[in-house]
């Protein structure tokens, strides 16, 4: 007798999704134009050894009070990182990092620049969310604590 052979669903993981983020309630856009990726570079920016992450204030200037402003999200690779292939997989690596790390340690009323380095595409995702999570801190705490110097950096021409 032949034996038919079934294809069977492989056992799903009971894997927790305690450490995920809600980001339900967040709003992520993409930036498109190149005057978006310029207004954040004359805001902070904190630099660790995978990655870069600039900030600034979103919509400055507009009323405050629309809680469904969306957090605009920039990522880039400059050709010091590599090829095609290495920045591209760096720029992927940093788009999955940049939801979680914002949700986590980030600040909802900023606008973020990810940049990717040359060791971005080889690292391991712990390395990047520790460097991101490090930034994002370090980045919160100097917009919260000088708010003199950032509304000197946001009325830079």
């Amino acid at each position: 007798m032949e034996e038919i052979l079934t294809h069977q669903k492989p056992e799903t993981r009971n894997v927790s999704l305690a450490h995920k983020p809600d980001t339900s309630d967040l709003l992520f856009v993409s930036m498109k134009k190149r005057a978006d990726y310029l207004a954040l570079a004359k805001g902070l920016y904190q630099a660790r050894p995978h990655l870069v992450i600039q900030v600034r204030p979103h919509h400055v200037g507009e009323d405050k009070n629309d809680a469904q402003t969306p957090i605009m999200i920039g990522i880039t690779a400059t050709k010091k990182v590599g090829g095609a292939v290495k920045r591209n997989r760096a720029k992927r690596r940093l788009r999955a990092l940049a939801k979680t790390a914002i949700s986590q340690w980030g600040l909802k009323d900023c606008d973020y620049v990810f940049i990717a380095r040359a060791a971005t595409g080889e690292a391991p995702y712990a390395s990047l969310l520790d460097d991101a999570k490090a930034a994002l801190l370090r980045l919160s705490t100097k917009l919260k604590e000088k708010p003199a110097k950032m509304a000197a950096i946001l009325n830079r021409p």
